[in-house]
């Protein structure tokens, strides 16, 4: 009977996990998705910011907060892309899916 409830019990915390990488996998593909849109829009505010410095209308210090801007913005999506690698590995695991042979 202990054998019932120990294979009952590793079903339950299979679906769990499985459960579990799945909404963090969405959750990081949408994460990745935002990012990608933020790069976007820090490289155009920065583009409008170099130009309004180049025709005399900004300032030095808008453009080095710009730049620091698009910098935050490409190191987001980096850490965005692992996390999303990372979560999709993790789901793939919990399925038993998981090919070791990437990291041999």
């Amino acid at each position: 009977m202990n054998t019932k409830e120990d294979l009952s019990a590793l079903e339950r915390q299979i679906k769990i996990e499985v459960k579990q990488g799945y909404l963090n996998f969405v959750a990081g593909e949408k994460r990745l998705e935002v990012s990608k849109k933020n790069v976007v829009a820090a490289e155009e505010n920065r583009k409008i910011n170099y130009e309004r410095y180049s025709l005399g209308s900004g300032t030095i210090l808008n453009v080095l907060q710009a730049d620091r801007d698009y910098t935050q913005a490409l190191t987001e999506r980096i850490n965005a892309k692992f996390e999303f690698f990372k979560q999709r590995d993790n789901l793939l695991n919990a399925l038993g899916k998981l090919s070791y042979t990437n990291f041999e």
